[in-house]
């Protein structure tokens, strides 16, 4: 099956620029890994707290009531994810900020 990460990059691209808050900066990174292929966006903004990273991935479950998102966003993005045999996941950017990580498998070239 195609992999097609276009769809989901511009929603976890988006949500850091909207929740990272005025003058935060926004990296976006791909590179191979193995068998995979890894996006990453990262923001230096507030984060999202550890114990509700799991929980944003429910559909309408927020991590702040900041901005008008309705809370579908990430879970879209996991489950397209999913789909193609590949996995969503957040983690702490050092020194602040969140790290939102896509890995999905290679396409045979």
């Amino acid at each position: 099956m195609p992999c097609c990460c276009a769809r989901p990059s511009p929603t976890w691209v988006d949500n850091a620029i909207r929740y990272a808050g005025r003058g935060a900066s926004v990296t976006v990174r791909a590179r191979a890994l193995g068998p995979d292929a890894q996006i990453e966006v990262e923001d230096d903004g507030p984060g999202i707290a550890p114990a509700d990273r799991e929980r944003v991935f429910e559909r309408f479950a927020r991590a702040t009531m900041q901005g008008d998102g309705c809370g579908l966003g990430l879970p879209i993005v996991r489950e397209i994810a999913q789909r193609h045999g590949g996995q969503v996941s957040l983690e702490s950017a050092a020194p602040k900020g969140l790290r939102v990580l896509m890995r999905l498998p290679r396409l045979a070239a």
